[in-house]
């Protein structure tokens, strides 16, 4: 079983790893990789994924009359670097999303009248009822927008504006958590301008082929998280002295 500290602990050597790796030019890393220590914490726990992953493919592929250790293998590196992007981003995102509301609290009020009308109108939560609070996915957008999961992740340097840029967001420095909402009130911009809406100038996900498959339930559960604090809690930022 791959516990949180396991998981913890692979989130943290591939960040390091690739941090470290980003220094040197690609014909050397696989070189330098072996005087990283990291590079061998990330190396153990794929062994020790795979001892537990590739057991229980084989088993499911046999059942199937068709069992490839080989292709079990990529499976558990596959499934070892997506627990990182699964798990730990998204509660980044979230976590910096509501760091926001507290530094913001003159959002908060029409955070909740939002989110209790649409529960009036639903009857209670569903699927459709997350889609429709549209103020929330704003502020989680704008949060995303100034504060990404990672800064130091980019593997590759946008040559063209993105939504960090003047050209693409007027006053880009400032957060305005309800930027994106004025924008989808526009005729024909409703369906866009979301916080799983990927672009050319929005890559936070990614962007074609390669966009993120789980920014949709990402997305979900970033806002049933800062629901649940907006219905049930006060909360503030306390600033220590010193």
């Amino acid at each position: 079983m791959l516990t949180t500290g396991f998981k913890k602990r692979i989130r943290d050597s591939l960040r390091f790893k690739s941090f470290m790796l980003l220094i040197f030019p690609d014909w050397s890393k696989s070189l330098i990789s072996w005087f990283i220590s990291y590079a061998w914490k990330v190396s153990s726990a794929l062994r020790q994924a795979q001892r537990i992953i590739v057991a229980i493919a084989i088993e499911r592929r046999e059942a199937e009359l068709c069992a490839e250790e080989g292709h079990c293998i990529k499976l558990a590196q596959r499934l070892l670097i997506l627990t990182p992007a699964a798990v730990h981003i998204t509660s980044m995102a979230a976590t910096q999303a509501f760091f926001d509301l507290c530094h913001r609290p003159e959002y908060i009020a029409a955070l909740r009248e939002e989110l209790l009308q649409v529960l009036h109108e639903d009857e209670g939560f569903k699927k459709t009822t997350l889609t429709k609070l549209r103020k929330l996915d704003s502020v989680m957008r704008e949060s995303q927008r100034l504060s990404p999961p990672s800064l130091l992740g980019f593997k590759r340097t946008p040559v063209y504006p993105i939504v960090v840029d003047e050209a693409v967001t007027p006053d880009s420095g400032c957060f305005e958590g309800f930027r994106n909402y004025q924008k989808r009130l526009f005729p024909g911009e409703a369906n866009k301008h979301q916080f799983a809406t990927i672009s050319n100038d929005n890559l936070h996900f990614g962007h074609g082929k390669y966009s993120c498959p789980g920014r949709f339930f990402a997305a979900n559960t970033i806002r049933v998280l800062l629901a649940k604090f907006l219905l049930d809690y006060e909360f503030d930022l306390i600033l220590i002295a010193g």
